[in-house]
């Protein structure tokens, strides 16, 4: 899995630095090219003919190198290098200068130069760990797609109990190893996707909508961009930021994803439709906002076009995916959707209550019309169901 795969291993400043023998010998014993990468801090925790001994070279790359008179655009070579830039141990100093663009030193510009998937494994006190400005860089991170690696939990070397700790050398090949693998399985690949709630104006001011955050879509869109494809994400009304590396565009009402979605369904492969998209918008939209009088206000309704069904209509129409959000029957309703609009897929929700939208965290089934029972995915992340169901779609 990881043979010949390349490798830049960034390593920061921590007490924990020393494994990276081990890390490293683990690595070339997989068959990885790998590339090393030291920041200032951390030539104070390991020593460099260490890592040239478990290397078996002397080309350990230091911050300093970034101003090196030999090479000027060394930083963009080294970007341009690796299949992964792996940082371990990553220290809360560096964590923070990646969150935030920084490029000060050989390593943080080479993360900022490429365009290849990133991993950093935590490493510092437990306290600093749970620091909220540690946190909030952490989801900064995990914003851009950028991989996290543990940190485990144990006895720190401050003698401090709690999560900190680097992950042991074994558990991060591993990871590679997983990260390598989803980052390719839809390479070649362009889907789109909708997500988020469209809004039927009614006049100026008010409009019918609904409680969809757009989260679950998003999370398929990062999903999908991290399996190697190109994403193009039509969206409704969210609050959620632009997923890195995805094309974004926003609409507003149904009519409006329907026509973005016809535009770039025609050459797509895949189609996931995720949007809650409204059933019904007015059949008068009023140019001035509807004054309150004391009798009851009719608005008259007509049906919104099936985008789903739509695409499902195209002569040559990509794999398509659709959502069941129901509130009784949910198996039942799921079925006959993957049936009457012709899908490939169908992912069913309970959202009854309403607790669903805007949490992090559902549970859903996964119909496929090739497959007479469906897949039950017990309560987790959006963004762990999202992976699961990408790994579920066609790689051919």
């Amino acid at each position: 899995m990881l043979t010949n795969k390349k490798v830049i291993l960034g390593i920061t400043g921590s007490i924990a630095s020393i494994k990276c023998i081990d890390l490293i010998k683990k690595l070339l014993a997989k068959k990885v090219l790998l590339q090393i990468i030291l920041t200032e801090a951390a030539e104070h925790f390991i020593p460099i003919d260490s890592l040239k001994q478990a290397l078996g070279t002397d080309e350990v790359f230091r911050a300093s190198d970034l101003f090196s008179p030999v090479d000027e655009m060394l930083h963009i070579k080294l970007a341009k290098f690796p299949d992964i830039i792996l940082i371990t141990p990553a220290s809360a100093n560096f964590i923070a200068k990646l969150a935030n663009g920084f490029a000060d030193d050989l390593l943080s510009s080479v993360c900022l130069a490429s365009s290849s998937t990133i991993a950093v494994a935590p490493a510092m006190n437990q306290q600093m760990w749970h620091n909220s400005f540690t946190q909030s860089n952490i989801d900064k991170l995990r914003q851009h797609n950028i991989q996290i690696i543990g940190p485990a939990e144990g006895l720190q070397a401050c003698g401090d109990m709690g999560y900190g700790r680097m992950v042991e050398p074994d558990q991060i090949v591993l990871d590679l190893e997983r990260f390598l693998s989803e980052s390719s399985i839809l390479a070649g690949k362009k889907v789109v996707i909708t997500a988020g709630a469209t809004i039927e104006k009614i006049d100026p001011v008010r409009y019918i909508s609904n409680f969809s955050s757009g989260k679950m879509g998003y999370e398929l869109a990062k999903a999908a961009q991290k399996a190697g494809a190109e994403v193009i994400l039509v969206s409704g009304k969210t609050n959620l930021p632009v997923p890195f590396g995805v094309k974004v565009e926003y609409i507003t009402s149904a009519a409006d994803m329907l026509k973005k979605s016809m535009q770039y369904c025609k050459q797509a492969d895949i189609f996931i439709s995720a949007a809650a998209v409204a059933d019904y918008t007015p059949v008068v939209t009023h140019e001035h906002k509807l004054k309150k009088h004391s009798q009851n206000l009719q608005i008259q309704l007509k049906p919104t076009a099936d985008i789903v069904r739509t695409v499902a209509n195209l002569d040559n129409r990509p794999f398509i995916v659709g959502f069941a959000a129901e509130t009784d029957d949910l198996l039942i309703h799921a079925q006959r959707k993957l049936i009457d609009k012709n899908l490939d897929m169908i992912i069913a929700n309970d959202v009854s209550g309403g607790e669903v939208f805007g949490s992090d965290n559902n549970q859903v089934y996964i119909f496929s019309k090739h497959s007479s029972e469906p897949i039950f995915i017990e309560q987790r992340s959006k963004e762990e169901i999202a992976k699961i169901i990408i790994n579920k779609l066609p790689k051919s």
